[in-house]
Parts: structure tokens; C-alpha cells; sequence
């Protein structure tokens, strides 16, 4: 599908420079649209503190509308499609190829392994079967969980539910042991994988000159990670006999999903 334009800034990590400002038409976009100046000084300051987002996490930390941050970011960050922040938003001005204390902030691409044992538990995207007469969305819910959604609906989420409803979000770009990731593809920052063996194997890679596959680090910390975060899940799934259930209920559209056609 082509890309829709939001007069993003779209670089690859070849770039010879990085943008220090939005474009015009960007800063038009947000009066067009009516964006409160407020949402673009939350936006503004986040970056402030933090120099790089995935939208995931950002949209859960501000009170800015969703449907207002997609035409703010391109006023306030540019994104990268390649390389060790592919699938970021990065502050203007802000060069992490230059800077080693954004080695900590580098994206791992995690995927799902066939043999983690979790497959079963987390739902794809778009999970269809295809018949002989008509292509059926296998994603609805089971019936098993029909008692659990009438209740909802007469009494409202408990307490419990609401505080689960707030750790699945957190579960689209923070990985914890016992939790089961929110899609079998799923985007983090490096300090977001919170496992005590991360800090010792990112002291171990960590170099000084930035490399375009690996960033701040050696070449193999990636994989070590993806075994790492195998081997927790299917520890997770052996542990947790409902893993699903709850979740499945009050599951929401990950947006780490969106990346790839609004970044």
C-alpha cells in the first residue's frame, strides 16, 4: 500500500545530515486540523526529555489525543526507516549516530518464534481462514469467553480488569518477564526489555564507534536478545495457564502496528 503523506520527514540511516526543522507544510497541517497548541508543547517537551520514541509508548505517556499525535510528530521529529532507531521518531536536531548515549534507545525487532509456545496465546493482526466460499476472520472471540463479556457489559470493568487493561498497553512496547508479548511482532527500545540480563550483555557489546547494522554495539547482541526474550516467554507460557483469557477480552489495536504506515 503507498504511503499516506503526513509531511513526515522519512530518513535512512545513510543520510549525510539530519533535519533540524519541520517542513512548511507540516506546521499548516496542524492549524488545518485544529491541533491545540497545548498537545504540540506536551509533544515538544517529551522529546525534551527523551530524544527518541516509538509512538507506542509516547501515545500512552501524553494526554494528547491519538488522532492528533500523527500530525504533531512531524512538526517536532523526524523518523528513520533503516538501520539500529529504524521505526523511531528522533527530535530535530538530534543526531543518535553521533551520540553513545542513545545506544540505550536502539530498536530490537522482535518476532515470535514457531517454537516459543506462545504462538497459541498471542492473536496475529489479521488472522484470517480462507474457505471455499468466503474468507472467515478466525480473531473473534471464542465462546468460552462469552460469560466473561456479558458480565463486563451489566457491570462495568472491575478493578482488576482496568489495572490489566493499563499493564496490556504498557505490553505493546515493554517486555517483562511473566507477560506474554501483544503480537507476534512487536518493536522496543533496549531499556524497555526489563531483564536483569540486559544491562549485562549491553555492558558487554557496547563499543565506541556506531556501526549502521549494530549501532553502539558488537555484532550479536540482537540475537542474543531474541534468545533471551524466547526463552522468557516460553518459560512464561509453561507457567501461566490462562495467560489469554483476560487479555483477550479487553485487547486493544497495538498501536506498534501502525508504524509501518503512519511511523
Amino acid at each position: 500500500r503507498q504511503r499516506k503523506s503526513l509531511f513526515n520527514m522519512f530518513l535512512t540511516y545513510d543520510a549525510k545530515t539530519i533535519p533540524d526543522g519541520p517542513q512548511e507544510q507540516a506546521l499548516q497541517q496542524v492549524k488545518a486540523f485544529a491541533v491545540e497548541k497545548k498537545n504540540i508543547s506536551e509533544i515538544r517537551a517529551m522529546f525534551q526529555q527523551q530524544p527518541i520514541w516509538l509512538k507506542a509508548e509516547l501515545a500512552h505517556k501524553v494526554n494528547t489525543p491519538t488522532k492528533h499525535l500523527k500530525y504533531i510528530l512531524p512538526v517536532v521529529a523526524y523518523y528513520f526507516s533503516s538501520g539500529p532507531w529504524r521505526n523511531q521518531w528522533i527530535r530535530f536536531g538530534y543526531d543518535p549516530r553521533k551520540q553513545p548515549e542513545a545506544a540505550e534507545l536502539q530498536t530490537l525487532d522482535y518476532r515470535l518464534r514457531m517454537g516459543a509456545g506462545a504462538r497459541q496465546l498471542v492473536q496475529s493482526k489479521r488472522k484470517t481462514i480462507m474457505t471455499k466460499h468466503k474468507v472467515v476472520n478466525s480473531s473473534k472471540a471464542k465462546t468460552s469467553l462469552i460469560e466473561v463479556t456479558d458480565k463486563v457489559a451489566k457491570e462495568g470493568p472491575s478493578k482488576d480488569m482496568l489495572a490489566e487493561k493499563e499493564e496490556k498497553i504498557k505490553d505493546v512496547y515493554r517486555f517483562r518477564s511473566g507477560r506474554l508479548t501483544t503480537s507476534r511482532q512487536i518493536f522496543y527500545q533496549l531499556k524497555n526489555i526489563c531483564l536483569p540480563e540486559v544491562n549485562l550483555l549491553i555492558n558487554k557489546y557496547k563499543i565506541s564507534q556506531c556501526d549502521e547494522k549494530n549501532g553502539w554495539f558488537k555484532s550479536g547482541l540482537d540475537e542474543k536478545l531474541r534468545n533471551l526474550l524466547a526463552e522468557t516467554i516460553k518459560q512464561t507460557c509453561y507457567f501461566d495457564d490462562g495467560a489469554s483469557m483476560l487479555s483477550s477480552t479487553l485487547g486493544q489495536p497495538s498501536l506498534a502496528d501502525e508504524e509501518d504506515e503512519h511511523g
